[in-house]
């Protein structure tokens, strides 16, 4: 148990000017706060999103995230092309976009995610809306146009 009671939610700071909004736990999230209890000062250590991308960088290799992708970096305004892991591309970016993205197919309300990610106007948010939205086309006709 996180202190005397279990927490239902944590609070974080979210968005470019940050404050503070409740984020739910689900009992996964919950359960790993309850295995690393009393082992840091505060419920979620802080950490720079430097340490925090090496991290994530660690888990996409260790979760076999390996195949190679085209990577384009642009130097002096010119594109240029190389190849990475993939892994190698997580980011605390990447990795908001995903949530983003992954509670808006799960069904989340668009103000409910707004309100989480800490966008003042939905259109900032409608952005992740309009990808799942071409996905579920995307999905749509594939399963529509295969042969019976």
């Amino acid at each position: 148990m996180i202190g005397v009671k279990v927490m239902n939610f944590v609070m974080v700071k979210s968005g470019k000017k940050p404050k503070k909004v409740a984020v739910a736990l689900n009992d996964l999230a919950l359960g790993v706060l309850e295995k690393y209890q009393g082992q840091y000062k505060r419920v979620l250590p802080m950490i720079s999103n430097q340490k925090m991308n090496k991290a994530l960088n660690q888990i996409g290799r260790r979760a076999g995230i390996t195949v190679p992708v085209e990577q384009t970096v642009f130097r002096h305004g010119r594109p240029s092309y190389q190849m990475a892991r993939k892994y190698e591309l997580i980011t605390v970016h990447t990795a908001r976009h995903t949530f983003a993205i992954q509670s808006l197919m799960k069904g989340m309300p668009l103000p409910v995610l707004q309100k989480i990610l800490g966008h003042k106007r939905v259109q900032e948010t409608q952005i992740y809306a309009k990808m799942v939205e071409d996905y579920q086309h995307e999905v749509m006709l594939e399963v529509w146009n295969k042969p019976s």
